[in-house]
C-alpha cells in the first residue's frame, strides 16, 4: 500500500555494519528534489529516517535503495498500464 508506513528494521545494526547515511539534503540533491519533497516523503511513511538530534535526520543506504526499488517498480506497473486518458 502506497501510505502504509515503512519501518527501517535497524538503523543502528546498517550503520554498524558499515552501511551510509544520508542527510535529507544529501537526499534531495541525489534525487533532485527539495529538502520539503523528502519531509513529505517521511510524514507520508514511504521512506524511513531516524534522529539523532532534534535537527539531525538520516536516512540509511539501504533504506535509500529500498525506497528506489520501490519506486522503480510503481514507474514500471505505471508504463505497463499505459497512459490514463482523462
Amino acid at each position: 500500500m502506497p501510505n502504509e508506513k515503512k519501518k527501517n528494521p535497524d538503523p543502528i545494526e546498517d550503520i554498524l555494519n558499515g552501511g551510509k547515511t544520508y542527510t535529507v539534503k544529501d537526499v534531495a540533491e541525489m534525487l533532485h528534489v527539495t529538502d520539503r519533497t523528502v519531509f513529505k516523503w517521511f510524514n507520508s511513511g514511504i521512506l524511513s529516517h531516524f534522529s539523532i538530534s532534534e535537527r539531525r535526520i538520516l536516512v540509511t543506504e539501504s533504506e535509500l535503495k529500498r525506497f528506489l526499488a520501490e519506486r522503480k517498480n510503481l514507474l514500471s506497473e505505471r508504463r505497463k498500464i499505459g497512459p490514463t486518458v482523462n
